[in-house]
């Protein structure tokens, strides 16, 4: 979800340093870690949840975490994909239309409104410089909001960020790019901190594949029922840039 209260995305995520004794804090952050293109997660001997502070930011993952967000050990199978000149590949593969039907979030009043969104719409596409540009289409307060931001590509893996902006960060979890992409954002307005997933998809219904993928990624990395919403099925504003 790109489209923020203040009108501006974010993303992020820390490694954990030990238990937190507010485990419910909507600061709550991920621990990742590069593996290539996609995002995995193993949970540590202890199910102890991260702490809204915590440093240092890692890479990528690839599969569904099997435990509720806390202290995670990424498995590494190789880095991401390359040209033959070595460089690392440009995401061609994530460009263009994208829905998005379905969104966990822990920003603060999401529960309260999350019956009452609407399928929005993302457009994805990449700057002369590189850059992910990202416009995105949501209802709001006085109709249809607008939103663009580019984000600059880190040094490895499928993250991407605009910390100036507030997108610290923006990752793909899991995808098979021709129907759907798992994408995992931090995003930070003032003195609020959130972390949402969210299910992009090429079409106006998602595949029960990648609703299964999904709720899989939502559950394991430890949001909530209410925390989570498929939207509804009005097209409105998804059309005003898909169509």
């Amino acid at each position: 979800m790109l489209c923020c209260p203040a009108g501006n995305p974010v993303s992020g995520s820390r490694k954990a340093e030990g238990p937190d004794p507010h485990p419910a804090a909507p600061a709550q952050r991920a621990t990742w870690r590069e593996v290539g293109c996609y995002l995995q997660v193993q949970p540590e001997a202890t199910s102890a949840p991260l702490p809204p502070s915590a440093p240092k930011r890692q890479d990528s993952l690839e599969e569904p975490p099997a435990a509720p967000l806390g202290s995670f050990r990424p498995r590494s199978p190789g880095g991401p994909a390359k040209r033959r000149d070595g460089a690392t590949r440009p995401p061609l593969e994530l460009l263009g239309p994208w829905y998005v039907l379905a969104v966990a979030s822990r920003e603060r009043d999401f529960a309260v409104d999350k019956d009452l969104r609407n399928i929005e719409g993302v457009m994805v596409t990449l700057t002369p410089e590189n850059k992910l540009k990202v416009l995105s289409s949501r209802h709001g307060m006085e109709g249809c909001n607008q939103n663009v931001v580019e984000l600059q590509k880190q040094s490895s893996g499928w993250v991407f960020e605009n910390p100036s902006l507030g997108v610290l960060e923006y990752r793909v979890l899991g995808t098979n790019f021709r129907d759907y992409a798992i994408i995992f954002t931090q995003l930070e307005f003032g003195d609020e901190a959130f972390n949402t997933v969210e299910l992009y998809s090429r079409n106006e219904t998602a595949s029960q594949e990648a609703l299964g993928l999904f709720s899989k990624w939502s559950r394991g990395l430890g949001f909530l029922s209410q925390q989570q919403a498929q939207l509804r099925k009005d097209l409105t504003c998804a059309h005003r840039i898909l169509q």
